[in-house]
């Protein structure tokens, strides 16, 4: 599981962009998985900047945009009820990410009540003086653990929570809202409240029969028709319109937007929104009422893109034509970022390095779960994106569409979304046996179109498939996993025998990953020939039956043995193919047992 890093700090204009780099301490947590594997810290990358952001039809609007380690955020800056004048009622109501760092022999120092069993968040009931986190300053009885961090609470019992924050490492994001309502409930004595203790000192109050009402803004999360946040319907935003009746503006207050019918504050057109949070940027000290509250800007969280397994493209969808200086991000979930526009392409280029470099990481990461739960045998050694060229008959270009291929094992997989869980694997995957399939990279001057860095899937009983990734990384990151996956494939299998016919006898042709090529006469149950593999200088076939192969014997003299395949002719050719790239690549053992790399 990715961990989720804080929020990048504010931009600053200038300068655009703002890059930080550091490395997330697990020091308190084991970061194994549940088979015992060792999970490495990878780099934790941030990377902020204002860009524009349109769906491809319509102007480009201003938005910040800002890359976590496992996701990417749009934000969309607009005018909020001042901070200041909230925390004259108490603490802030809004959904707040707060980092608590363990203190050794004192654990969290809070205490928790609440589960989904007594249809309750789980609820902050209690905060230690001098404690972890009462030295944050930032988190309040009442408040509501709403991931720990990124793992959801809201459908957790109490003792699933209590394990989350046991397990949570020694920095912990949580991610929490205030529940006013919830003050009394857990101040007031219950008798049928008992407290435990758990391992890291954070104690728990387990508690039954009291429940907070939905008017209270709780929504319980085993109704799917009452979501945990308000709707745009709350009465909050009649609060908000009656202090706004004085100016047309977009005011945002707890979570919850309100906009008058003539509001000019400029929208993205993407579909997908996310609760909004925020972060202040600038104050207007104008009150909207004589005595009312004051409003100031912030950017608000619009659209949350999690990047395990994204998909990044300059393409416009389903063609080969670049957008200029621009790119698309989508989820796996179906979550689109739009079509994201950049100052330059010195900028285009950094954020698609750095976006492209977390979805390898967590990719890779995503590899390791997987491999957890299948023998050696099967392991995965790559994952990706490509587009597969489809030739559309009534049409005088072909369509582009995203594929997501694997390499496990010894076989190639193909979805049309990626796999997520075992089960997808079996059930909604094309797979090929990898030594029965040719890959070969095409030439600039063979490219059928304008899609760039492409390459072709051959195999033997079905059409090529014609393919293309995004950048010259991803062709080389496929092409040396395939090496791999070859050599994989072909030491397992260790020989493979054709039929053939020499001169009209009857024959077997046997490719051994020790001994070479050797043709057996089935007649006489004796060996006519071996060679070794690197014995053969070339071969040649009439793409039908028959084939001819050129060896060199050892007075440097070639030799030439003409058979006629009794099955598939292709077969054979591919499975020869794949017996020889697995001794190349076996030329260089550190090849192979390196691991796959990130670009740089």
């Amino acid at each position: 599981m990715a961990v989720l890093c804080e929020r990048p700090p504010e931009l600053m204009t200038p300068p655009n962009v703002i890059i930080t780099k550091h490395k997330r301490s697990c020091s308190g947590s084991n970061n194994n998985n549940s088979n015992g594997h060792t999970m490495k810290v990878r780099l934790v990358e941030m990377h902020a900047g204002l860009v524009s952001v349109s769906d491809g039809k319509s102007r480009p609007q201003p938005m910040k945009l800002i890359l976590t380690s496992d996701s990417l955020v749009l934000q969309r800056e607009q005018l909020v009820i001042s901070t200041a004048v909230q925390e004259v009622n108490g603490p802030d109501t809004r959904i707040r990410r707060v980092k608590v760092v363990r203190q050794r022999g004192s654990g969290l120092g809070l205490s928790i009540k609440g589960g989904s069993e007594h249809k309750l968040p789980i609820l902050i009931s209690r905060i230690f003086k001098d404690q972890a986190a009462d030295l944050t300053g930032k988190l309040f009885v009442g408040d509501a653990i709403l991931k720990v961090n990124n793992h959801s609470l809201l459908r957790c019992t109490h003792d699933e929570a209590v394990g989350e924050l046991r397990q949570a490492g020694d920095e912990v994001l949580l991610t929490v809202r205030h529940y006013k309502a919830a003050t009394p409930f857990l101040n007031k004595p219950d008798d049928n409240v008992t407290t435990t203790t758990t391992t890291t000192t954070t104690t728990t109050d387990k508690s039954s029969g009291t429940q907070l009402r939905p008017e209270d803004g709780w929504r319980s999360p085993t109704n799917p028709t009452s979501p945990t946040t308000p709707n745009h319907k709350d009465t909050t935003t009649n609060n908000l319109n009656k202090v706004n009746n004085t100016k047309n503006s977009e005011v945002i207050s707890n979570g919850i937007s309100s906009t008058s019918a003539t509001s000019t504050t400029a929208t993205t057109t993407t579909t997908s929104t996310t609760t909004p949070t925020s972060t202040t940027t600038a104050t207007d000290n104008t009150d909207n009422t004589p005595n009312g509250p004051k409003v100031e800007k912030q950017w608000v969280d619009i659209v949350t893109v999690p990047l395990m397994m994204a998909y990044i493209t300059r393409y416009i969808f389903g063609t080969d034509k670049l957008r200029p200086q621009a790119f698309e991000v989508r989820g796996i979930n179906g979550i689109s970022t739009g079509v994201v526009h950049c100052q330059d392409a010195a900028m285009l280029s950094q954020w698609i390095k750095h976006i492209t470099n977390n979805i390898i990481g967590l990719t890779n990461l995503q590899m390791k779960l997987y491999n957890s739960s299948f023998p050696a045998s099967e392991h995965v050694l790559y994952m990706g994106w490509v587009c597969e060229g489809v030739l559309n008959h009534n049409l005088p270009w072909q369509n582009w569409k995203p594929k997501f291929i694997a390499l496990k094992g010894t076989d190639i997989y193909m979805f049309d979304t990626p796999p997520l869980n075992t089960h997808d694997w079996v059930e909604r995957a094309s797979v090929w046996a990898v030594h029965q399939t040719m890959f070969r990279v095409i030439k600039e001057s063979e490219y059928v179109d304008e899609r760039q860095h492409c390459f072709l899937l051959q195999t033997a009983m079905q059409e090529s498939r014609y393919l293309s990734v995004e950048t010259r990384q991803d062709l080389l990151r496929i092409e040396n996993a395939w090496h791999r996956a070859v050599y994989n494939a072909v030491t397992r299998l260790g020989s493979k025998t054709f039929a053939v016919t020499q001169n009209g006898r009857s024959s077997g042709l046997t490719l051994d990953w020790s001994g070479g090529f050797a043709l057996y006469d089935t007649e006489t149950r004796e060996y006519h020939w071996r060679y070794k593999f690197s014995q053969l200088k070339g071969s040649s076939d009439d793409s039908k039956t028959k084939l001819k192969l050129h060896f060199q014997n050892e007075n440097k003299e070639i030799e030439t043995k003409e058979l006629e395949c009794a099955t598939n002719l292709q077969n054979l050719l591919f499975c020869m193919h794949a017996f020889l790239t697995a001794k190349v690549a076996a030329v260089d053992p550190s090849f192979l047992r390196a691991p796959p790399k990130t670009p740089t």
